[in-house]
């Protein structure tokens, strides 16, 4: 059985079949010009001189070493153009005015998260217990204001505050006060994309 090896045990050429690729004749015929050619030495042959990388003819055609490569391209098969997946875009808020029918609604808003925070803030700190997760506070808000509300501008309306001792603790927690929580919400600029 034959075998592929270098001249020079320092450099390894690349055999023109794995680059090429091709079919077994081309494979055969190509080691047959190696063998007239001397490149190819017999397995009898000492090992010393032989470089560290060989091939023999029978594995490249078992593909044992590997499957012989093509870098040349093709040009007759060409994919389809892949089809583009459309996305719905987010509809953007609109912004409010005032005059504009929801201003009524960002104002009530807006004044009920500042009552109901700083409402929490006469509720001296706890452990939480299940029923705090379970809890509803519901207020009334009427125009001309009561002893516990504001009077406000707008018609009368109900908020209704979802385990407020939880989410108080969660804004403790990630270092959020009171104040900035009102702040970042019901400040001048806030609230104007419903």
């Amino acid at each position: 059985e034959s075998t592929y090896s270098t001249t020079s045990p320092m450099v390894a050429a690349p055999s023109p079949l794995l680059v090429t690729g091709g079919t077994d004749t081309e494979l055969e015929r190509d080691h047959e010009k190696a063998a007239r050619e001397g490149t190819i030495r017999s397995s009898n042959e000492s090992r010393e001189e032989e470089a560290p990388r060989e091939f023999s003819s029978q594995s490249l055609r078992q593909g044992s070493i590997g499957k012989r490569l093509s870098i040349l391209p093709t040009g007759d098969k060409v994919a389809p153009p892949r089809r583009k997946v459309r996305h719905r875009k987010v509809k953007q808020g609109q912004t409010i005015f005032k005059g504009h029918p929801s201003w009524n609604i960002m104002m009530n808003l807006k004044l009920g998260i500042t009552y109901t925070v700083g409402r929490l803030g006469s509720i001296p700190d706890r452990p939480l217990v299940s029923a705090d997760l379970r809890a509803k506070f519901k207020q009334l808000f009427v125009p001309d204001g009561s002893a516990t509300t504001p009077a406000h501008s707008a018609k009368e309306f109900t908020i209704k505050d979802h385990a407020p001792l939880a989410f108080r603790q969660i804004r403790e927690r990630f270092g959020v006060s009171e104040q900035d929580y009102v702040i970042s919400l019901c400040g001048d600029k806030s609230l104007r994309e419903l």
